[in-house]
C-alpha cells in the first residue's frame, strides 16, 4: 500500500481509507508498552518508515516466512540506521520465543491469511506478558460486495483463509484467551487491539 496507485486500487476493492489506516495504526503501535515486541508477519515492513513507534519502541524481532520480504524490510532498517531490531524466519503457529517474554505484539493485514487461527491467537496469548497488548489489523469478508468478490478469489487460489468473517476472527481471539478493545471498521478491514485476559 505504499504506492499512491496502490493505495487508490486498495481504497476501490477494499473500502478502505488507507490513509486513516496508517494513522490507526501507527497510533496502535506507539500506543505499546515499553519492552521487545514482536511483529508477525511482518512482510517487507508497510509502516516501517512511516510510523515512529518503531524507532520509539522496541526492541523489535521481525518474523515472517519469506525470505524476500524479509530481505526488503531488513534493507529498510538498515537504511536508517536500526540497531536494536532483529529478524527472523519463523512459523506465527510455532514461534521460537520464550512465554511471556514480550511486552507486545503487532499483526498487520496478516491473520485472513492463516488457516489455523486458533494456533495463532493461542502463540500470541503464550509470547505477549499478562500486561502486554497486541496491535492487529485483518480483512474479512464482511465488506462490499467487491470486497467480498476479491475475498472470494484470494480465497480460491488458497491466499486467505476461508474463515475470515469478523464473527470467526473475533470468536478465535477470544477462545484463546485475549479481550478485544477499541475495535474500528475500516471497509473490509477491522483495526483493533487484543488483551491477555488475566484471571485473578
Amino acid at each position: 500500500m505504499s504506492s499512491p496507485t496502490r493505495q487508490r486500487l486498495d481504497s476501490w476493492l477494499l473500502g478502505l481509507d488507507v490513509k486513516r489506516y496508517y494513522s490507526e495504526m501507527a497510533d496502535r503501535i506507539a500506543g505499546l508498552p515499553d519492552g521487545p515486541i514482536l511483529e508477525i508477519p511482518a512482510g517487507n515492513g508497510p509502516l516501517f518508515k512511516q510510523a515512529a513507534g518503531y524507532r520509539d519502541r522496541g526492541p523489535w524481532i521481525f518474523a515472517d516466512l519469506s525470505w524476500h520480504l524479509l530481505k526488503q524490510l531488513a534493507a529498510k532498517v538498515e537504511a536508517v540506521g536500526a540497531k536494536k531490531h532483529l529478524i527472523i524466519r519463523a512459523d506465527a503457529c510455532a514461534l521460537p520465543i520464550v512465554d511471556g517474554t514480550m511486552a507486545g505484539a503487532v499483526s498487520m493485514f496478516g491473520i485472513h491469511c492463516f488457516h489455523d487461527k486458533p494456533a495463532v491467537f493461542g502463540e500470541l496469548r503464550r509470547v505477549v506478558a499478562d500486561e502486554g497488548q497486541i496491535a492487529v489489523s485483518t480483512l474479512t469478508t464482511d465488506g462490499h460486495k467487491l470486497s467480498q468478490y476479491y475475498h472470494q478469489m484470494s480465497q480460491k487460489d488458497g491466499t486467505f483463509a476461508p474463515d475470515n468473517s469478523w464473527a470467526e476472527i473475533s470468536t478465535a481471539a477470544r477462545g484463546q484467551g485475549l479481550e478485544l478493545h477499541g475495535t474500528t471498521g475500516l471497509g473490509s478491514a477491522r483495526v483493533f487491539t487484543a488483551r491477555p485476559k488475566v484471571h485473578s
